[in-house]
């Protein structure tokens, strides 16, 4: 995802993880990491 866009928005960041089903309820860790990850790239 950030390969594709070296600074995502919140959308584009949800919309990369559309396909991605936890149980588990991460969603909101892996959104804040996705960010983290788009600010230093």
């Amino acid at each position: 995802m950030v390969r594709d866009s070296s600074h995502p928005s919140e959308q584009q960041i949800r919309d990369g993880l559309s396909d991605f089903k936890c149980r588990c309820g991460a969603h909101m860790a892996i959104l804040r990491a996705s960010r983290r990850a788009a600010q230093t790239a």
